[in-house]
């Protein structure tokens, strides 16, 4: 007989754990905790849906994203001028570099510039030296 017992006893503690984990959650109300439970199916075609904490399939909304100085919405203009920015990989860091649809780098648009100043200068000492020979003459 005490296997009998063991075999209703087994029988009963499994009825308990299958009606225990069939057990459909509840949703938190306002003023009540919800309870542990199976996560109810969501109906058919309804992939876009998230469980909210009230046990419902809900479709997200942009008013349930609490924004912050990290996590942000952008907007359409704010998207094009990112995208229309320049990738540091297409910056040319060299003078001898023949893509003409490359940016160059301020580095080297510096060192131009020191160049073309001092040719400048160099210029305008050839020509002022031109200018007092011809008149010596």
């Amino acid at each position: 007989m005490a296997d009998i017992s063991k075999v209703k006893l087994g029988t009963i503690i499994y009825h308990i754990k299958d009606s225990i984990a069939r057990k459909i959650m509840k949703g938190a109300g306002e003023k009540e905790a919800g309870e542990a439970g199976q996560v109810p199916a969501p109906a058919a075609g309804a992939t876009n849906r998230y469980l909210r904490s009230d046990g419902t399939w809900q479709v997200p909304t942009a008013s349930i994203i609490t924004q912050d100085n990290a996590h942000r919405f952008v907007t359409d203009e704010e998207k094009t001028n990112w995208n229309g920015k320049v990738n540091t990989g297409d910056v040319v860091n060299n003078c001898t570099s023949t893509a003409t649809n490359k940016p160059l780098s301020a580095a080297q648009g510096k060192a131009l510039w020191e160049k073309y100043t001092q040719l400048n200068g160099e210029i305008q000492t050839t020509n002022n030296t031109r200018v007092q020979a011809s008149s010596n003459n």
